[in-house]
């Protein structure tokens, strides 16, 4: 993670993250949609694998980077908020919804140029911002790496050999995968 202050232009910068997160499952979703209805199986199976592969990450790394906050709660409650928050799809866009929250919250502080480091603990919204951008950060190259990129190619693919002509929805689900994959390479840090 950079050096830096949080600056008062990241909550632009997180809001596009947070669209895209949101953005790229459910363009996913609904080419798998489109699949199943035409009749494809083979594609739709391969694609719902690698839109749930990144499921069975996902809840390790919200209970590693969410560990001093569910050391304070009960076992039961635990494994149901790791359950619910980290075994979907759109784990990673609740995280980037979490960040933008908290610029947000902090939008005043960073717009009159008070201090939060998120590299350097210290204070408690230090602390709560290298949490939050750690988490956010990692859940985005987790699903990059597992989810954006296999769709890509799977969607690529499909594209060019299925012998019908290409959905709306594969025409912007494929940008919207590569978008994310993009994204993903130049922001996290």
């Amino acid at each position: 993670m950079a050096e830096k202050d949080l600056k008062w232009y990241g909550i632009f910068v997180v809001l596009f993250g947070t669209i895209l997160s949101f953005a790229d499952p459910i363009t996913d979703i609904l080419t798998l949609v489109e699949f199943y209805r035409a009749d494809h199986k083979t594609w739709f199976g391969v694609g719902l694998a690698f839109l749930m592969l990144p499921c069975l990450f996902f809840p390790m790394l919200y209970y590693f980077s969410k560990e001093t906050e569910l050391t304070e709660t009960s076992r039961a409650r635990r494994y149901a908020q790791v359950f619910l928050f980290g075994f979907n799809p759109f784990s990673p866009a609740f995280a980037k919804l979490q960040t933008f929250i908290f610029y947000m919250k902090n939008f005043k502080k960073i717009w009159r140029g008070h201090s939060i480091k998120p590299v350097s603990p210290g204070t408690a919204s230090d602390e709560e911002a290298y949490a939050l951008l750690t988490h956010s950060n990692l859940a985005l190259m987790f699903e990059s790496i597992l989810e954006s990129a296999p769709q890509f190619i799977v969607q690529l693919y499909a594209m060019s050999v299925q012998q019908e002509s290409v959905k709306i929805i594969q025409m912007v689900s494929l940008p919207v995968s590569f978008l994310s994959l993009a994204w993903a390479s130049v922001y996290s840090r």
